[in-house]
């Protein structure tokens, strides 16, 4: 078995400047790592990683809990985080949480005893909010929640403009002629739910546009929740909506979007539609459907940066936590009336 002992012999130098290379814990001038490179290479040393992060006190692995494995906007968040760290040097243990605070908290148990250098965390919600400030904030583990927040919980964060991105949604609508404008959207438990109901009220309001509590819906992450709450607008409301604005996930957007068709709702000529986040397939339905959407692959980037920067900042702990917000911004199709 290559040992570094052998990468030093060939590249003519000694073993503690063949760990500063790998490691990158101390200066080597650009000539030595380079021999030391292309001994690496020639030899196809594979560093031991485990007897690494015993010396070092380094893993150089970041744990990564998300909700839904399988939805298409937390594939590109996932994406974004791992182009950043890759090309710094770090790899990601990825974990699934089914929206569910049970198994989250058990996935961050697990997380916490392989001794990942920090987290990025998408939380279900606020039920693991003391775990979490208990076993990470106090222990002083590098966190960033992305996309979601939890309140009360001081950590950096990675979120879009939900208030603004909502309230410009639903101005837009108001001011293309709709008046019976309906929602769904998250739970007020998760934060990007309660934010967006937020806006939508704001404008609402704003416009001297009645406030129809049978016009809000939320909760539900799958297709057959936003197929019943689609139905339940329609049941409920004495006048039906002219449009809605599903600012929840893509699979209630595509409960919606059954529930319309099986019912012979025409869009844009029946009703208005609108959804949140530009996955691709969504400018492929007939019509194109208008979105309010968010760089997705940027804000991955972003919450790797922060959590590096915390994991290799020794400084960190005394550092006010980072709030990053991404503009949202409205891309229009043909999904919903134009006055021009």
């Amino acid at each position: 078995m290559v040992t570094s002992v052998d990468v030093a012999k060939l590249a003519k130098v000694s073993r503690a400047t063949v760990s500063a290379v790998i490691n990158r814990n101390r200066y080597v001038s650009k000539e030595l790592e380079k021999r030391v490179l292309n001994a690496i290479k020639k030899l196809n040393y594979k560093p031991n990683a485990i007897a690494r992060s015993l010396k070092t006190k380094y893993t150089k692995t970041i744990g990564l809990v998300i909700p839904n494995i399988g939805s298409p906007f937390f594939s590109f968040l996932v994406e974004g985080i791992e182009s950043f760290s890759n090309k710094n040097g770090y790899n990601i243990i990825l974990c699934n949480s089914d929206e569910n605070s049970e198994k989250e908290r058990d996935i961050l148990d697990v997380l916490l005893g392989k001794s990942v250098d920090g987290l990025i965390m998408i939380p279900t919600g606020s039920k693991n909010k003391d775990y979490i400030f208990k076993n990470v904030i106090k222990s002083k583990k590098p966190i960033v929640f992305l996309d979601r927040e939890i309140n009360g919980i001081e950590a950096d964060v990675v979120v879009s403009e939900n208030i603004v991105g909502a309230y410009e949604t639903t101005n837009f609508l108001f001011k293309n002629g709709y008046k019976n404008i309906a929602i769904i959207t998250h739970s007020e438990d998760i934060t990007p739910g309660k934010k967006r109901l937020e806006g939508y009220i704001k404008s609402l309001k704003e416009n001297k546009i009645e406030i129809k509590e049978e016009y809000i819906k939320s909760g539900g992450f799958s297709s057959k929740e936003g197929y019943l709450n689609c139905e339940d607008i329609f049941r409920e409301s004495k006048i039906k909506p002219d449009s809605i604005i599903v600012a929840s996930s893509h699979l209630e957007l595509i409960g919606v979007l059954n529930y319309l068709d099986d019912h012979n709702i025409k869009i844009p000529k029946d009703i208005g539609l609108i959804g949140f986040d530009d996955l691709p397939w969504v400018r492929y339905l007939n019509p194109p459907l208008t979105v309010n959407t968010v760089p997705m692959f940027e804000m991955g980037n972003k919450a790797a940066e922060l959590v590096i920067d915390k994991i290799e900042s020794k400084k960190h702990y005394n550092n006010k936590p980072n709030k990053i917000s991404f503009k949202r911004k409205l891309i229009i199709r043909n999904s919903t009336n134009i006055i021009y």
